[in-house]
């Protein structure tokens, strides 16, 4: 038939547990669980071995352990990660450059164009898979082919593996008899929304009022229900989009309480937020500081005098936010910035002169240091005491391994 438009969804399959099999041979095969450092106790990733007993992403060890006991613990290591996530996409930007990157592990590809170029459907998806076995060392991948880039990615999430190719006029009555949960952007609030208006199937929200969703959720409510009846038409996005925002966080051991590591670890991720906004050349006029505790969330958001990425500035409202902590027990902290500005991009006041410091002086020092001798080579004092295991920085989920911002890991 043909194509008006024609995306793939590419997923690497397990992808995190799937690197750890391919540098270490003898894990193949095995139940392998990966957490945030040996010391994580949260699995971020297991593979398909450990998801045969029923292991989870977000499950705690000791509950994985009780359904699987034979299951091998992995520390994560984000920079092979990352390597190997910028081989394989940097390898299918070879086929095609009308790649969007979604996550470490997936993307979307406009087929339409090079259809023809390749024979076909079938004959461009066999060489999406040679491609990433070959680039990779050995990575497996699910495709998913429809329409749409949300309808691509549900067919890609049904037949975990294999390529599942669904045409426009098909799609529709295909996803109709799976929940509602299966559509990529209805999470879990917008799930609890849906089943007090009885739609637990996208069937039924393809049954429902038209304004179903757009009436709770707006734009985005639209969106999902023109994609639950199939009609999916987001081009895919080449260009790198400017991130609308940008934080680190950290998952702590349970219930912690030592100040001292609590301190540390905010002062490294602060480090590393501001290091990221003088790479890509972004500024803020705030930070937004918040730790969790088991019944609420200390935060707070700290406005600048002027637009910065210093780290003496940011430390300073770091400081601050401590002093509100009594003491209660932290099960994550974490920094961010809400309005960046792209200094590259903004236009600036004739008579306002931009934040400058001695101490930016020395910010940008040691990033040209390790810009030429490499990451981590010049550090601060606090980020020595840690336990290196401490502070694996967790991948976010819109991750570009091939961007310009990589080396922020």
């Amino acid at each position: 038939m043909a194509w008006n438009n024609c995306i793939a969804l590419v997923d690497m399959i397990a992808f995190f547990p799937s690197c750890e099999q391919l540098d270490f041979p003898e894990l193949v095969g095995k139940p392998l669980a990966v957490t945030n450092g040996d010391a994580g106790t949260t699995i971020i990733s297991s593979s398909y071995e450990a998801r045969a007993f029923g292991v989870k992403t977000g499950m705690h060890m000791n509950e994985a352990i009780k359904l699987c006991p034979d299951i091998i613990k992995r520390s994560s290591r984000p920079k092979r990660y990352a390597e190997i996530s910028a081989k394989i996409m940097s390898a299918l930007k070879n086929i095609t450059p009308d790649i969007e990157i979604f996550s470490i592990d997936e993307c979307w590809i406009d087929l339409k164009p090079i259809l023809s170029l390749y024979g076909g459907i079938d004959s461009i998806t066999k060489l999406i898979r040679g491609v990433i076995l070959e680039s990779s060392g050995g990575i497996r991948c699910s495709i998913g082919v429809s329409s749409g880039k949300l309808t691509a990615k549900f067919v890609a999430g049904v037949n975990k593996g294999e390529t599942t190719v669904v045409s426009h006029d098909k799609i529709k009555e295909y996803m109709a008899g799976y929940p509602v949960s299966k559509m990529c952007g209805i999470g879990k609030m917008m799930q609890e929304y849906l089943t007090t208006r009885r739609c637990f199937t996208i069937g039924d929200v393809q049954q429902s009022h038209y304004d179903l969703l757009s009436s709770k959720y707006g734009v985005v409510g639209k969106k999902l229900q023109l994609a639950c009846n199939g009609v999916d038409n987001d081009p895919v996005i080449t260009k790198e989009r400017l991130p609308k925002s940008m934080g680190h966080s950290k998952v702590l051991p349970p219930a912690t309480i030592d100040r001292e590591l609590v301190t540390n670890i905010l002062l490294h991720l602060t480090y590393r937020l501001t290091r990221r906004m003088r790479l890509l050349n972004i500024t803020s006029k705030n930070v937004r500081i918040y730790f969790f505790t088991k019944y609420d969330v200390i935060k707070n958001s700290y406005e600048f005098d002027k637009p910065n990425n210093c780290n003496r500035e940011f430390i300073e409202k770091v400081r601050q936010h401590l002093k509100l902590w009594k003491g209660q027990s932290l099960f994550q902290i974490g920094v961010k910035c809400h309005e960046l500005i792209h200094d590259n991009l903004s236009q600036q006041d004739l008579f306002d002169e931009p934040y400058n410091s001695k101490y930016l002086t020395v910010d940008r020092a040691m990033d040209n240091i390790n810009k030429k001798f490499g990451t981590n080579t010049c550090k601060h004092a606090n980020e020595l005491i840690l336990d290196e295991d401490s502070v694996i920085p967790v991948i976010a989920f819109n991750f570009d391994a091939t961007s310009n911002s990589k080396n922020s890991l």
